[in-house]
Parts: C-alpha cells; sequence; structure tokens
C-alpha cells in the first residue's frame, strides 16, 4: 500500500469521509501527514513518531481512539501535532524538556483523556515560550455537571481550555 512509499514526502487527504485503521508507515522522507476531519477509527500508530522527518501530523476529528503513544516525544522534527476532536483515553504522557525541540503547537482537546497534563509537557511550553505557543486541553470543567476538568493544566501552561468528553467506560 501507501505506507511503503518511499519517496513520500507529504501525505494529505483531509476531508476524504475516509474510514479504517491508519497504517503503519517506516518510510523515512514523509514529513507532512493530514488526515483530519475523517473517520479514521483505531489506534495511532506508533511508527508515526519514529519518522525521522515528520514535521507536521494532523489527525484531528477523526474517531481514534487508545493512548497516545508513549514515543511521541521521540519525533525530534516534529512542529504540529493535532490530536484533537478523537476518542482518545489514558493519561497524557510525560515527556523530558529534550524531547521535541521543535514543536510549536499541540492540540489535544476534545477526547476523553485523563490526569494532568504532564510537568514535562509544561516546563517544555514554558522552556520554549517564544516558539511552543499553542497548548490545547480539556483542562476546563467537564460535560455533565463535573466540576472538575478532564486535564487540570498548570497556570501558565495550556493556552486554551475545553471541557472535553466524559470518558465511556
Amino acid at each position: 500500500g501507501f505506507a511503503s512509499l518511499s519517496n513520500l514526502k507529504a501525505f494529505d487527504v483531509e476531508n476524504n469521509d475516509l474510514t479504517g485503521k491508519i497504517p503503519g508507515f517506516n518510510n523515512t522522507k514523509l514529513s507532512f501527514f493530514k488526515a483530519s476531519n475523517n473517520d479514521l477509527s483505531g489506534t495511532i500508530p506508533a511508527t508515526l513518531f519514529e519518522l525521522e522527518n515528520i514535521r507536521n501530523l494532523y489527525l484531528s476529528n477523526n474517531t481514534l481512539s487508545g493512548t497516545i503513544p508513549l514515543n511521541y516525544g521521540n519525533a525530534t522534527e516534529l512542529i504540529d501535532l493535532y490530536l484533537d476532536g478523537n476518542s482518545l483515553t489514558g493519561t497524557i504522557p510525560n515527556i523530558t524538556q529534550v524531547e521535541l525541540p521543535s514543536i510549536t503547537e499541540i492540540l489535544l482537546n476534545s477526547n476523553s483523556l485523563s490526569g494532568d497534563v504532564p510537568d514535562g509537557l509544561c516546563g517544555l511550553r514554558s522552556a520554549l515560550a517564544e516558539q511552543f505557543t499553542v497548548l490545547h486541553a480539556d483542562c476546563f470543567p467537564g460535560e455533565g455537571g463535573s466540576d472538575l476538568p478532564n486535564n487540570p493544566c498548570a497556570e501558565g501552561c495550556c493556552t486554551s481550555c475545553y471541557s472535553g468528553k466524559i470518558a465511556s467506560d
């Protein structure tokens, strides 16, 4: 399939009503992956964060489930990470301040994630304040009458707070 196209640099299938799972990619040249506003399901392949040149990863507004891959901090060239508007669960994995040195925007809002926005992510936002200008999370009290946010965020860390989705068990 297209996941094995070795010279593919950009992949853009936004707004196409696509269904199914995102395949694992092992392409070393892929730097731009945009599959937002479809009906893609399944989990986010950890292999996307192992692509040495991946700079832009847009997966907003699908029905992706499961957790954020633990290795998301390994994508050292990553500039934008949009995972908002899915059905992701679990906690937001922590990262160290040497991970994601190129990051400018991370959108994690409108999911069913639990737990605080991790200190490492907030530390990175502080350390790269001029560059890392957008961090969205579900840090506003949740839907359904909950007084507590899904993902509390330290003061000055998140740039926009949303109410999120109620995690379904």
